[in-house]
């Protein structure tokens, strides 16, 4: 087992709107989780666990 977490900040100026966030685990299984916040508001998180088992964070 690993932990591989990690964090990426990203600015954003003028019109832009929508995004996606997806993690797979390996084939081997696993579990995965998402969390993403925008502008200090409640993140959307998604969680997954299996073989090739998607979350994905999206319409933020």
């Amino acid at each position: 087992m690993c932990d591989l977490r990690w964090r990426k900040e990203v600015t954003v100026e003028g019109f832009a709107k929508g995004g996606s966030l997806t993690v797979i685990t390996p084939m081997e299984g696993g579990d995965v989780q998402c969390s993403v916040t925008v502008d200090g508001a409640a993140p959307q998180t998604a969680r997954a666990s299996g073989k090739s088992a998607a979350a994905s964070c999206t319409g933020f």
